[in-house]
C-alpha cells in the first residue's frame, strides 16, 4: 500500500475517532465519566501494556471504590 493511501486511510480514521469524541461529549458527560469511558476503552485494548498503564492513569484520577458507592448510592 502506497504512503499516500495509508495517510488517506489514517486521516479518515483520525476524522472517525474526532466524530466519535464529538458525539460522547455532546452527550453532556463530566469529568468523572470522562475518565470512566477512557479507563473502560482501555481495557478493551489488546495491547496489554497500553491497558495496563492508561487504566493505571486513569484510576488515579477517579475516585477509590468508598467513594463510587457514595456516586452511585
Amino acid at each position: 500500500m502506497s504512503e499516500q493511501a495509508m495517510s488517506k486511510r489514517t486521516a479518515k480514521h483520525l476524522k472517525e475517532c474526532r466524530e466519535i469524541v464529538r458525539e460522547i461529549r455532546d452527550f453532556g458527560i463530566n469529568e468523572f465519566m470522562t475518565l470512566q469511558i477512557i479507563n473502560l476503552l482501555s481495557l478493551e485494548l489488546e495491547n496489554r501494556d497500553a491497558m495496563l498503564e492508561i487504566s493505571k492513569v486513569t484510576k488515579k484520577y477517579l475516585p477509590d471504590e468508598d467513594q463510587q458507592k457514595d456516586l452511585i448510592l
